[in-house]
């Protein structure tokens, strides 16, 4: 009798980042893209991305080592199969809103939007009980629902966090 001979692979990814950056395997983000650079690993990207202020999360893509550098996180979106484990958001301090019960994930772009620990979300204005920031209507649509962001007339609109 002939015993069949099994080869079984394993398939491990080996996940590097910084202290700085959590790694949304699984999912990409909606934000504004504001440069992108050659990188050798998720690793310098992260670097590279942390020098800038701005940068509240990064992509890297292994295929081609491109770091895409992001800013004004605005909600998760669950990746493409191709791309679902390239995304990193910026660890932030936690921003607790009373009574407001998210995932893990949308907890980490309130922290991002919010790492200024003001009323309103990082380059926001603050007004007259709201925030406001001057956007497209397409944008504004991706804010996460928690945000209860509203669109009128070029500005998109959301309620301060209480005090």
């Amino acid at each position: 009798m002939k015993i069949p001979h099994v080869l079984v692979i394993f398939c491990v990814i080996a996940v590097t980042t910084s202290d700085n950056f959590v790694h949304l395997c699984g999912y990409s983000f909606f934000a504004d893209y504001f440069a992108h650079c050659v990188a050798s690993d998720a690793l310098t990207c992260a670097a590279i991305c942390n020098a800038a202020s701005i940068c509240g999360g990064f992509r890297f893509e292994p295929k081609t080592n491109t770091c895409y550098l992001f800013t004004l996180i605005r909600s998760s979106n669950p990746g493409q199969l191709q791309i679902q484990c390239e995304y990193h958001i910026r660890s932030a301090p936690t921003t607790t809103v009373k009574g407001r019960n998210l995932t893990e994930v949308d907890q980490l772009i309130q922290n991002i939007a919010y790492s200024s620990q003001g009323r309103c979300p990082d380059y926001w204005e603050m007004g007259t009980g709201n925030c406001t920031l001057d956007t497209f209507a397409q944008t504004c649509k991706e804010y996460a629902p928690f945000f209860e962001a509203t669109f009128d007339n070029g500005t998109c609109t959301i309620p301060l966090l209480p005090v």
